[in-house]
């Protein structure tokens, strides 16, 4: 589908009628490269017929990709229905809009017609080599795809873009309260909280002697992590004795442990300071600080673009969906799930039973 950026801009207010795109196999190809031609009309949409071999074309470098990474048939086929869904999926869509677009058309478009096609026509056989049949050559080779099929497509880009932009896009608003809204919402993304590395000891009450020896180490000028290797620490050593708190704002009044207690003694931190011994749960404990890392954050100055940007990708998506969603009450298609069941028959032809059986 044509998105925002492409339907607002590069796109004429002449659009033309719709007819059977054109996109024959590049007859230079080895027959070698070609998967075994198993061909069936799989589905319909709104009378249009769906044909295996020309929908799986333009996945043919996937489903092979795949194919080589997963080397499990199983998995496989579960990520060639994904594939083959969602590519469906799209084709329903851009059929349903060019439906409409086609159903709109005034008679001073369609008179302009042939000025849109032959503006299209001189712009590719430029663009490709200067005349038409070295560009009909260089598409052939490159896409695949015949000099008027690449006509059609761009046809149908155009009209596609027509209905986006008469339906879709006047519906996708995004204000300034909608970007500070999101910004207080996501406030944590942009603004990280601090982290503090809180190091602690904790003695058994009943071990007294263990007790009086972690005070004396303490009061000595023993370093903290130093005194934490006594036996008789029985909070966990080294690294996993440090344990990461996160916060806003100041340490002092922040909500640091769910323990009252502990919460209350680590409040009272500062950086490389000490607190303790105080009792909690049976143990005798130490708290001391050794780090406090704080992430510079992003106001909102330096992220609104960024904000406005996605929540209108998002809200396009959403009218995009709608709009499609009142298209299908009144389309008629084979249904997603039929359509994928088959192709996926033939697809496993294809990829898997055929490969094996090449010589």
């Amino acid at each position: 589908m044509v998105e925002a950026e492409e339907a607002l801009g590069g796109v004429r207010d002449v659009v033309a009628i719709v007819g059977e795109p054109a996109s024959p196999v590049n007859p230079s190809a080895s027959a070698a490269s070609q998967p075994v031609v198993i061909d069936a009309m799989v589905g319909q949409v709104n009378g249009k017929p769906i044909y295996a071999s020309r929908f799986l074309a333009p996945l043919d470098a996937r489903l092979r990709a795949r194919r080589v990474e997963l080397r499990n048939n199983a998995a496989w086929q579960r990520a060639a229905a994904e594939i083959i869904a969602r590519q469906l999926m799209d084709k329903i869509r851009d059929e349903l809009f060019l439906a409409e677009a086609r159903a709109e058309l005034t008679p001073e478009q369609r008179a302009g017609l042939f000025a849109f096609l032959d503006q299209v026509r001189d712009t590719l056989a430029s663009t490709y080599g200067g005349s038409r049949e070295e560009a009909q050559e260089r598409l052939l080779a490159k896409e695949g795809e015949s000099f008027e099929g690449k006509v059609e497509s761009e046809k149908n880009r155009a009209l596609i873009a027509s209905i986006v932009r008469r339906y879709i896009i006047p519906r996708v608003n995004v204000s300034w309260r909608d970007v500070t809204r999101q910004y207080e919402r996501d406030y944590g993304v942009y603004n990280p909280q601090a982290v503090a590395s809180i190091r602690m000891i904790a003695v058994d009450q009943k071990d007294g002697a263990g007790v009086e020896a972690m005070r004396t180490a303490l009061a000595s000028g023993t370093a903290f992590a130093e005194a934490a290797e006594l036996p008789a620490n029985v909070f966990p050593r080294g690294a996993e004795g440090v344990v990461g708190v996160k916060f806003d704002g100041e340490m002092s009044g922040a909500r640091l442990f769910e323990s009252e207690t502990l919460n209350a003694q680590a409040q009272r931190l500062s950086l490389g300071g000490t607190v303790g011994p105080f009792d909690h749960q049976g143990r005798v404990m130490w708290m001391h600080l050794e780090s406090v890392t704080r992430e510079p954050g992003l106001p909102l100055e330096e992220v609104q673009l960024k904000i406005a940007e996605a929540l209108r990708a998002a809200r396009f998506q959403d009218e995009a969906d709608r709009f499609l969603k009142r298209l299908q009450e009144r389309a008629s298609f084979t249904s997603v799930g039929e359509m994928t069941e088959r192709l996926l028959v033939i697809a496993v032809e294809r990829y898997l039973i055929a490969e094996r059986l090449r010589p």
